[in-house]
């Protein structure tokens, strides 16, 4: 076979690119592989709680536009892989649920009661990193149920004389031996006002110190809301 000056520039030209191609595929390949085995910092590639991150983060990074990671991102990442996981994990908090957190997501897994925490930075493509939870916000979990609790009981009892919460229902409700108020709120029927709760929790044989603050609504049967403090 006779292949002419003009064929072999052609054919020439012709592997040059077929090997960028080739090249160009194989450098993709590893780096989505090094993505979703590597990709997090802090976890082992085979951990639930790193397909979790992994999955969550590239939800969030390939949309259009792409945006920080979000509580959505996160519950549909959980339902993705979690029906296939032989160890079942339950999501115990996401994105934003424990306010002093905001960024802090916690897994525990149901065969070995193992709670593991995932911290997505607030940055859009910024890589989670995956860790034992801080006790502080185990400790924040707990409480937060049992101050809302006190924030609907007062704003129902308020509602039943016709009138929307004050500080003075905040501090008839039943708070429990372990809560208390700092300051006592005095805010009137119609004003609302944020009251502070402090309180001390032991997690794992620590005791921890915490506040939580709650937002209470001006109109009659609003709904309460954890906020900063």
């Amino acid at each position: 076979m006779i292949i002419r000056t003009s064929e072999r520039a052609t054919w020439s030209v012709t592997a040059r690119r077929r090997l960028r191609e080739s090249i160009v595929t194989s450098a993709v390949a590893v780096f989505v592989l090094l993505a979703i085995t590597g990709g997090v910092a802090g976890a082992s590639p085979s951990s639930f709680p790193l397909k979790i991150a992994t999955y969550a983060l590239a939800t969030a990074t390939n949309d259009r536009p792409a945006h920080v990671v979000n509580a959505a991102d996160v519950s549909n990442a959980f339902d993705t892989f979690n029906p296939s996981e032989t160890n079942q994990f339950s999501l115990v908090f996401n994105l934003g649920e424990v306010k002093a957190f905001p960024r802090l997501v916690d897994l525990i897994s149901s065969v070995t009661y193992k709670s593991t925490c995932i911290d997505f930075p607030d940055k859009i493509g910024a890589r989670p990193t995956i860790a034992p939870c801080p006790l502080k916000a185990i400790a924040i979990l707990n409480v937060e149920a049992n101050v809302l609790i006190v924030a609907r009981n007062a704003i129902a009892a308020a509602a039943s004389h016709g009138k929307a919460v004050s500080g003075a229902d905040v501090v008839a409700a039943d708070v429990g031996p372990t809560l208390r108020m700092d300051p006592v709120p005095t805010f009137a029927a119609g004003q609302g006002g944020v009251v502070k709760f402090v309180t001390k929790q032991r997690i794992n044989q620590t005791q921890v110190s915490l506040s939580l603050c709650l937002n209470l609504p001006k109109t009659p049967y609003g709904l309460p809301h954890l906020t900063a403090c």
